[in-house]
């Protein structure tokens, strides 16, 4: 969810999230916002999620810019927020996909860092680009091969927006 420019890192979103399909992950990345990578973003979806002429199992939807009610409204039938985005001072986005009770997949890095615990979701603190989209498939995959884990990091990231991100509290501190 968000501008489509490079800071954001869109592009390794994807390539992780092809990873995970080829990996014998099943899913769909759904990408809300639009920027100047779309197009390019558009062509890197197709290639990492085709093998020859043989589909696998995964897809990239792009909604381009919607209504936040939308986006919110998608929330609730996702399974993990996976923002890979370089530097962010904090993102709404993220709190947004927390309070749904989504786990976060995110690199160690700025904001993201104080905001993701290891309770409710993965930081990934990469050393270079593939280890940044080899951990993030792998962390999807293990999201994908344990539910109970998926939904543990769940509620434990609705219950941290509840308890630190809360106006109320944040107003408190």
């Amino acid at each position: 969810v968000g501008r489509l420019i490079p800071p954001k890192a869109p592009d390794f979103a994807v390539r992780a999230f092809g990873r995970f399909i080829s990996n014998g992950g099943e899913g769909e990345l759904h990408i809300y916002g639009d920027g100047p990578l779309r197009s390019s973003l558009e062509k890197l979806s197709m290639s990492v999620l085709n093998v020859g002429a043989q589909r696998r199992s995964g897809t990239v939807i792009f909604h381009g810019n919607v209504p936040n009610g939308e986006v919110l409204k998608a929330l609730d039938s996702a399974d993990v927020m996976l923002h890979l985005s370089f530097r962010e001072g904090g993102s709404w986005s993220m709190l947004e996909a927390m309070a749904h009770g989504l786990p976060v997949v995110c690199q160690r890095a700025s904001g993201m860092d104080d905001m993701v615990t290891d309770d409710c979701g993965f930081k990934i603190a990469a050393s270079n680009p593939d280890s940044l989209i080899e951990e993030a498939a792998g962390r999807l995959m293990e999201y994908y091969s344990s539910r109970d884990l998926l939904r543990a990091h769940g509620v434990e990231a609705q219950k941290r927006v509840a308890s630190i991100y809360r106006w109320e509290n944040v107003s408190d501190q």
